[in-house]
């Protein structure tokens, strides 16, 4: 609403909010789970605040908050990862988000061995995919009805944190370049 600028600082903002509290945990309580249960905390109140009639966003800035802290490079790799994978061979912009999340399952099987971190990695995305139902569906109507255009709409709507996702998904082929009007009068 009020421009990149300012949607850029929520998104910094978003995710100081899960970093600071998971990072302050991380230190008092080095051995998981503690850290891991604030991390994952953080995601269901940015999704579901009480303040908002239970009414927020999808969790993924408060989600990569928390990430940052417990594994700054399974932030990278898995997000990369789903960037290559749903991007550039999938061409599409939509999975690349919720590949990148599911890849942290195996990330933290592999770089771990511990289930703490693997139970993190499944209730964030368990979190996530609710959060994202109503995206979800409006996505797969939008596809069914040949409508895939609109799709940035949904892109659109949160202009200042995703606004820049959107572009590399444009100048990629992963997004149509004609953004609708009307494409997420669904969501709200």
């Amino acid at each position: 609403v009020m421009g990149n600028k300012f949607g850029f600082l929520n998104f910094i903002l978003d995710i100081l909010k899960i970093a600071i509290p998971t990072f302050i945990f991380k230190q008092l309580y080095p051995e998981p789970p503690y850290y891991l249960i604030v991390a994952t905390a953080g995601p269901i109140g940015h999704n579901w605040p009480v303040w908002h009639r239970f009414k927020g966003g999808r969790g993924f800035t408060a989600l990569y908050g928390g990430l940052l802290v417990i594994d700054w490079v399974g932030f990278l790799v898995t997000n990369l990862a789903g960037l290559v994978v749903s991007g550039l061979l999938l061409r599409n912009v939509f999975a690349a988000f919720n590949v990148a999340l599911w890849l942290l399952i195996p990330w933290f099987w592999f770089r771990t061995h511990d289930l703490y971190y693997v139970a993190y990695a499944i209730a964030v995305n368990v979190i996530i995919a609710i959060a994202i139902i109503p995206d979800t569906r409006q996505y797969f109507r939008l596809r069914r009805e040949g409508r895939l255009s609109e799709i940035t709409g949904l892109y659109e709507r949160h202009r200042g944190m995703w606004g820049a996702m959107a572009k590399v998904g444009t100048r990629l082929g992963m997004v149509p370049d004609q953004p609708a009007k009307d494409a997420d009068k669904d969501i709200n």
